[in-house]
């Protein structure tokens, strides 16, 4: 075989290896990230349109050294007030996500078998789940404590392909004061009322639902 072919091969083959190696970063990430206070939120999202997420986030000590490069932080939606420490996540689209990234926003979106929302946990990794439908999904990220709270996360957006290994520490904090003042809302679709500093959606509908209030498009 002439040796011009053969490393045409090899050169198709590294274009063709490397391209895969972007698509897969594309569709998982990892990293750890600092919020100050209960001020700032944190979210990340899908490249692409997608009908899976899976996750896993655990509140890390403050020695731990941020190093995200994929999501976003900024102030956003302030949490209520809560007696425990930990940290709320939610898992939304891309409206939701932003309407949570508002820090004048009285309430924004979220599915709540994606979502550690109740109260605050010290990890949340939820079930997969896999959606009838496609949009930009996104997770978020509050800190409802008095003080600087860290977190690690792994996230995946493609089925069948596993989130990175979670950044975990020997030690972890379990206390901070809380002094936030919650933040309620009632707010009507669809003829129902909800009232909370989320509005929680919960079945496989959810995204049906979702897209049709923000037509599953950037905004």
């Amino acid at each position: 075989m002439p040796s011009n072919f053969i490393n045409f091969l090899l050169f198709a083959l590294l274009i063709v290896s490397r391209r895969g190696l972007l698509v897969y970063a594309q569709d998982t990430d990892s990293g750890i990230v600092s919020l100050n206070d209960t001020s700032y939120g944190w979210f990340v999202c899908s490249k692409t349109s997608t009908s899976y997420m899976e996750y896993a986030i655990a509140v890390v000590p403050s020695s731990a050294i941020p190093n995200d490069q994929a999501g976003t932080t900024s102030l956003a939606h302030r949490p209520g007030s809560f007696s425990q420490f930990g940290i709320l996540t939610f898992g939304t689209n891309y409206t939701g996500a932003h309407q949570f990234a508002d820090p004048n926003s009285a309430s924004f979106i979220y599915i709540a078998n994606l979502s550690c929302a109740d109260q605050p946990v010290p990890s949340c990794s939820p079930n997969s789940q896999t959606f009838n439908t496609s949009t930009v999904l996104c997770l978020a990220v509050s800190n409802p404590n008095g003080c600087e709270t860290k977190f690690s996360y792994s996230i995946s957006f493609t089925s069948g392909v596993k989130y990175p290994a979670l950044a975990i520490f020997d030690s972890n904090p379990s206390s901070c004061p809380t002094t936030t003042t919650p933040s309620m809302t009632t707010t009507i679709i669809d003829g129902a009322s909800y009232t909370g500093t989320g509005l929680s959606l919960s079945s496989n509908a959810d995204i049906d639902l979702i897209n049709d209030i923000s037509g599953g498009h950037p905004i």
